[in-house]
């Protein structure tokens, strides 16, 4: 093995002798990055984790520049070679008896520009836009689940795919109802006579069904009972 071959290993395949170990090439086209996971924060009611809803939120994303279709030039013209990287992407920078390459600040290691970028977007592709979705929030959820809601996120660069859009869902506590791992509670409160001679009593469920509850004689303040 070369010396400079045993370098170019220790530093990741960087050539300090002079470019990346020869293997630099010219790029013919851009690298297609994809698109960031947005990140937003939904609030629901007790009853809705329980039923399950629908809601709209709304966001800001960006999306692909209508004008240029995601071209980023003006006019559609192909890509030019970066003057600076002479197409290559990085560039080749000496420091005494040793040179290391960069990626190319000017097109950001692409090897390529736009001559006329798209007076819209300014040759980046994309466009922030104000979003309005209805999303579906199924029951059960709790404080803390992430809803994913695929390719709603940010647009791609150079055709790379949409990022996602990520609902963290926050619970508002119910004046009536808690939950207990699988299990609602309530308190209800009965004059002390039923406690001791018994009762029947109708009780609002959470999904506003009414159910007749038996109170058993003798029954003792903070005792449970269970309607499955």
């Amino acid at each position: 093995m070369e010396f400079e071959q045993v370098f170019a290993d220790l530093f990741g395949g960087a050539d300090i002798f002079g470019g990346r170990a020869g293997r630099k090439t010219k790029k013919t086209s851009f690298a297609a990055k994809n698109g960031h996971d947005v990140e937003i924060a939904l609030t629901i009611t007790f009853k809705e984790s329980y039923t399950g809803a629908k809601q709209k939120v709304e966001y800001s994303r960006f999306v692909v520049c209508e004008h240029c279709q995601g071209t980023c030039s003006q006019k559609d013209e192909k890509p030019i070679e970066c003057q600076q990287c002479k197409g290559y992407g990085v560039v080749d920078v000496a420091s005494g008896w040793a040179s290391i390459s960069y990626d190319c600040n000017v097109c950001q290691g692409q090897g390529l520009r736009i001559k006329n970028p798209c007076m819209v977007c300014r040759g980046s592709g994309r466009v922030r836009k104000q979003e309005e979705l209805e999303i579906s929030v199924p029951a059960g959820v709790e404080t803390g689940n992430i809803l994913r809601i695929e390719k709603k996120g940010d647009a791609g660069v150079y055709k790379g795919q949409y990022g996602n859009l990520l609902v963290a869902i926050n619970i508002q506590k119910d004046k009536i109802f808690s939950r207990r791992d699988y299990d609602l509670e309530s308190t209800i409160k009965v004059p002390y006579p039923h406690l001791v001679l018994g009762c029947e009593i109708a009780v609002k469920l959470i999904d506003d069904v009414e159910e007749l509850l038996k109170i058993q004689p003798g029954c003792q303040i903070g005792d449970r009972i269970v309607i499955k």
